[in-house]
């Protein structure tokens, strides 16, 4: 068991129909998932530490990195990730560690 560690959530997939794969140039087979990191403690997420996108392609299984986006799939990824939000439970350890300190604190 992990006591400290970092994990990734899905938070969103969208499909790219007008976007073609650079490695087996098959079309309308990319689609774009968009990930969100967090810290845990004991598998509790405490905080998030990030998001990033990746765009794949279902045909040949081939991930395309943020870095490696071309100008069209930098445009899709910000404008999805301005819909796009952190799930609140990414944060419920935090939640979880104020409540214990404030209890503490009324009680001792």
């Amino acid at each position: 068991m992990l006591i400290l560690g970092s994990r990734n959530s899905q938070i969103g997939s969208i499909p790219l129909p007008e976007h073609c794969c650079n490695n087996c140039n098959s079309s309308g087979q990319m689609q774009m998932s968009f990930y969100a990191s967090y810290a845990h403690i004991l598998q509790i997420p405490l905080f998030s530490t990030g998001r990033k996108a990746v765009a794949e392609c279902t045909n040949c299984q081939e991930v395309l990195e943020e870095e490696y986006f071309t100008h069209d799939l930098t445009e899709v990824q910000q404008q999805v990730n301005a819909k796009t939000i952190v799930p609140p439970l990414h944060f419920i350890g935090l939640g979880i560690m104020v409540v214990a300190v404030l209890c503490f604190e009324i009680f001792y």
